[in-house]
């Protein structure tokens, strides 16, 4: 079945549960989340329930969890949800249930469909946004998102060589370039740098962030930037190298800077809760 055709069938089955009123199990919750409910319950629960009981009670839990959590919005900004994003948002919560990064971010799209106050930033692009998605991905994302208000310099580290020849200084050659990540911002959470570099690469491969490789002239980066390169981190790997037998080696950066997209911040805003 190629994507198009699941999509379809997908949407056709949440029509009729939208449309199942009769149903005493929706009754029992009552309006539009008593449908999402009932969609969950027969398309991600009922193929999971089938593998072992662990899958069971997680799905329950699930579905306490998002009610709990729509309970939040205040009842005036309460809306339903536009059909092309629960749909495949709960189809895609079928795979990627068991992985807490993402599914947190399926429910809070989920939660955003359902806020007029956010609403209009949730695109049904997302959900297979997130699909392309790891949970280093999700935990990447949640911490640049966090960090948004602050000046977001980046730097490239490097192993820089200045040799002397003929009377003339030569710069600009570097070793062991596969050695540092090729993006580095900080620490996030317990990743190291080399995932994190992979997955800024990802999210700029998906539309969510722009990766300036330039320097960017602004004077409240300077600080960042300082921070970045007095890491013990890439100080730690520098450190391993051999480096004693080459005249003229440092450790050396590019500096660039990290800028979320328009469509990136709308994003960011569906599916990252603070």
């Amino acid at each position: 079945m190629d994507n198009k055709t699941e999509d379809k069938l997908t949407q056709k089955i949440a029509e009729k549960i939208y449309d199942d009123t009769a149903s005493p199990a929706l009754q029992e919750v009552g309006g539009f989340f008593a449908a999402i409910t009932g969609f969950f319950n027969h398309v991600v629960a009922a193929p999971l329930h089938r593998l072992n009981a662990k899958f069971k009670i997680k799905t329950e839990a699930y579905i306490r969890n998002l009610y709990e959590e729509y309970q939040k919005i205040p009842e005036n900004h309460r809306q339903e949800p536009p059909i092309n994003i629960i749909g495949p948002t709960l189809e895609a919560l079928k795979y990627e249930l068991d992985e807490e990064a993402l599914s947190e971010m399926f429910t809070n799209l989920l939660l955003s469909s359902m806020d007029d106050r956010i609403e209009s930033k949730c695109h049904p692009a997302y959900v297979k946004i997130i699909s392309q998605m790891n949970a280093k991905d999700a935990i990447v994302l949640k911490g640049i998102f966090q960090r948004r208000n602050a000046p977001f310099a980046m730097v490239k580290p490097k192993c820089a060589i200045d040799l002397n020849y003929q009377g003339k200084k030569l710069s600009g050659y570097h070793i062991h370039a596969d050695k540092f990540p090729e993006l580095y911002i900080g620490d996030i959470e317990n990743l190291t740098p080399f995932e994190i570099s992979k997955s800024l690469y990802n999210l700029n491969r998906l539309g969510i962030i722009e990766i300036n490789k330039t320097f960017a002239l602004r004077n409240d980066f300077f600080d960042i930037y300082k921070q970045l390169i007095e890491s013990d981190t890439i100080k730690n790997i520098y450190s391993q190298l051999d480096t004693t037998s080459i005249p003229g080696c440092s450790l050396d950066f590019d500096k660039g800077s990290i800028n979320f997209t328009e469509f990136g911040k709308d994003f960011a805003e569906s599916v990252i809760k603070e």
